[in-house]
């Protein structure tokens, strides 16, 4: 009984992470899904001792058996070291981190991302309608709040009514539905004019980093992909940055795996020796801009010794081959 109470509650989950294999050749197109998996659970007794925070000072990543404690961000002397259990406010509501802490660690979270009232709603902004004035997310309507059909928006702080994209993103969702069941029977040219169509509805009617609008985005770059139009495919991956980025934080593996399926289809669109611009320099510096910061990410997570780690600095060194090639000619 003791030993199971001590993996309740001071286990520690290991993760590896899916081999990014990515074949420009490939039927299946450059763009892929790579992700985490749960390969065994290890108590560690220092790292047991560190308390919780929805906003961690550290990341853990692992080497085999080991756990390895990096700090993602300053820390005074003498200040606490913050470990993440689990509910990171990047990834949980306030009320799913609450539920998910006191259901296993018996304890109400009182971090400063659960009393800042910025990050209490910052989930919401990825769901959020767009403002009129200034972009911005308008706060999602509670029941009583919705019967006047105005809501402020987070950045500016406007009410304005919303009723008007409401009725926009219902036309989105079906044109999103028809061109994915065309995607889902490969019929491309069929789901590419229902994908733009929506696209250019949500970003009128949404926030420009809505969970929807980034869903959409890729779709038509994993579209564009796959039929050998790289230089359309990284315009719409260059929309999911900067989404990913507010969403997960910059330095989140969700933005490590982003940068490499941009810079694959920007080497794609390289490749094509019919389609060299005077722009493929540009695109060169900018694929080896996002191959080292993917490096410097895929380090902080898992160290210079994962696979994916060997093989972004074996595709960086190919691109620096191709940059000092591209300058002596």
């Amino acid at each position: 009984l003791r030993h199971i109470m001590q993996l309740v509650c001071n286990g520690h989950a290991i993760y590896d992470v899916g081999i990014c294999e990515t074949d420009l050749d490939d039927n299946a197109g450059p763009v892929v899904t790579n992700s985490q998996f749960r390969i065994a659970t290890a108590i560690y007794s220092s790292a047991s001792m560190m308390n919780h925070s929805c906003d961690p000072t550290i990341i853990n990543s692992f080497y085999n058996q080991k756990l390895i404690v990096r700090a993602i961000k300053a820390v005074e002397s003498g200040s606490e070291i913050f470990n993440c259990y689990g509910p990171h406010f990047r990834h949980h509501t306030l009320a799913e981190r609450q539920e998910i802490l006191k259901a296993q660690y018996h304890f109400v979270c009182d971090c400063n991302s659960c009393r800042r009232k910025d990050l209490v709603e910052f989930q919401e902004r990825f769901s959020a309608l767009r403002c009129h004035h200034c972009g911005g997310p308008i706060q999602n309507p509670a029941s009583e709040a919705a019967l006047n059909h105005s809501m402020p928006c987070f950045d500016c702080g406007k009410v304005q009514p919303y009723s008007d994209r409401i009725e926009q993103v219902f036309i989105a969702y079906d044109l999103y539905k028809k061109g994915m069941e065309a995607f889902e029977y490969g019929c491309l040219s069929d789901a590419l004019p229902s994908l733009q169509s929506c696209y250019q509805i949500r970003v009128k009617a949404m926030y420009a980093h809505h969970r929807e609008v980034t869903e959409v985005a890729d779709q038509l770059a994993r579209c564009y992909a796959m039929l050998g139009s790289f230089s359309e495919s990284a315009q719409y991956l260059k929309v999911c940055l900067p989404a990913i980025q507010e969403r997960y934080g910059p330095h989140s593996i969700e933005v490590g795996h982003e940068l490499i399926k941009y810079t694959d289809v920007l080497l794609g669109d390289l490749q094509d020796t019919t389609n060299r611009s005077s722009q493929y320099g540009e695109k060169l510096a900018e694929a080896r801009a996002c191959l080292e910061r993917a490096l410097q990410i895929f380090e902080l997570h898992y160290g210079a010794w994962h696979k994916t780690h060997q093989e972004l600095a074996q595709r960086l060194a190919r691109v620096n081959f191709l940059v000092h090639d591209d300058d002596d000619g």
